[in-house]
């Protein structure tokens, strides 16, 4: 990724940035009319949560280049211990390693039978296990999908109360 960043700075004359910064970035080639529809912000759901948001036509990157971390946005005090060293953070409660998080848990409390033989132990299991176990019809997977789709939407309210954006992107 950090090459990536530095060739695509380099060639549009950009400052370096974090890979979802370069996703706001207005495109110039919009009508006015569209530029209302622009995303505002954009919330990267992966292994963490990354992000980048455009304030007045203009990506947003704080006084010291580090605004945006989304993820690191506090979602439960006192929560899950993150490896940033604070406790709560939402890319703990709704990323990929926080869906795999609900899934372990829920294994533990006597769920998710299938893709805990499947998957051997509760600490081998995956996001992507529940996922497909979810999408296969399996009521324990799909509950669990709830918690987290919850989880994800807790994020996403506090985004707009932040923001007000015009559109939130998801990626």
């Amino acid at each position: 990724p950090l090459s990536l960043c530095l060739s695509v700075s380099s060639s549009l004359s950009l400052p370096p940035m974090n890979p979802n910064d370069y996703i706001t970035l207005p495109e110039p080639k919009l009508s006015a009319a569209d530029q209302f529809y622009l995303p505002q912000v954009l919330v990267g759901l992966g292994t963490g949560i990354g992000g980048g948001s455009v304030v007045d036509g203009k990506l947003h990157r704080g006084a010291n280049g580090f605004a945006a971390e989304f993820g690191h946005m506090i979602v439960s005090a006192g929560g899950i211990e993150c490896p940033c060293g604070q406790r709560g953070c939402w890319e703990r409660y709704a990323s990929g390693t926080g869906l795999a998080h609900h899934a372990q848990a829920a294994a533990i409390d006597g769920q998710l039978g299938a893709i805990l033989a499947e998957a051997g132990s509760v600490a081998a299991i995956r996001g992507e296990d529940v996922t497909d176990a979810a999408l296969a019809g399996d009521p324990e997977a799909i509950e669990v999908i709830r918690t987290f789709a919850g989880w994800v939407a807790v994020g996403l309210v506090s985004l707009t109360n932040i923001f007000d954006p015009a559109a939130i992107v998801l990626s």
